[in-house]
């Protein structure tokens, strides 16, 4: 049931859980500190102010953690937010908004249309991942414009944790929105032995139901 999850975001909630078959970890805020920070910006036929501006009034009534630091750039530069006259948040994908009469779309690769992923930014996508960076694309008008690479630094004693559940036999998995390679990357190096990438809210849930229907104690 899902009244049997127990959801912990610091290592002493582990304490007398011995009877847990299970840990699942999400990686954003439990296995990370959940405090990205911008790390770079490619741009194609805008400038990094301009995708900015796009991104961070698309952005501005947004709970996710990228959305709000991209708005909070564009405030400390004093850049202008524009109020979207539309906007859509889709759950584990992204922002659709409309802005000056302009259709604006911000959020992950699976957000977009494939034939908008040209070569040139799939190997950008690819190279930022493989470099540990999660990825947010900006569209203006169905064309790709930009792409904001953000970082994460991994808790100081998440690998101890991790290091004790596994040691103990227990069932380790890592959930997250992020993409494959950055969540591979951080379950590997902290020694998580599974992962799930690029779920949404719901998908996680369901995740952790499909580990209970096994019979699996999980938290």
């Amino acid at each position: 049931r899902s009244s049997d999850l127990v959801i912990f975001s610091e290592p002493s909630a582990l304490e007398n859980l011995h009877n847990m078959q299970a840990f699942v970890f999400d990686k954003t805020g439990t296995v990370t500190l959940g405090k990205p920070h911008l790390k770079d910006i490619f741009t194609t036929n805008i400038t990094e102010e301009e995708a900015l501006i796009y991104a961070g009034s698309a952005e501005s009534k947004s709970e996710h953690p990228f959305g709000k630091i991209l708005s909070s750039i564009c405030k400390s530069k004093n850049l202008s937010i524009m109020e979207p006259s539309e906007f859509t948040a889709i759950p584990g994908k992204g922002i659709i908004a409309k802005i000056n009469n302009r259709k604006i779309m911000v959020g992950q690769i699976k957000l977009f249309d494939p034939k908008m992923i040209t070569d040139k930014w799939r190997k950008q996508i690819i190279t930022a991942n493989k470099n540990g960076l999660s990825t947010i694309l900006l569209s203006i008008e169905n064309e790709l414009v930009a792409m904001f690479s953000f970082t994460d630094t991994i808790k100081s004693d998440a690998q101890n944790v991790i290091t004790s559940l596994n040691s103990l036999g227990k069932e380790t998995i890592l959930l997250s929105g992020d993409n494959q390679e950055v969540t591979k990357q951080v379950a590997r190096s902290i020694g998580i032995k599974s992962y799930l990438a690029e779920l949404s809210p719901k998908e996680k849930l369901d995740s952790i139901q499909k580990l209970q229907n096994k019979g699996k104690t999980v938290c």
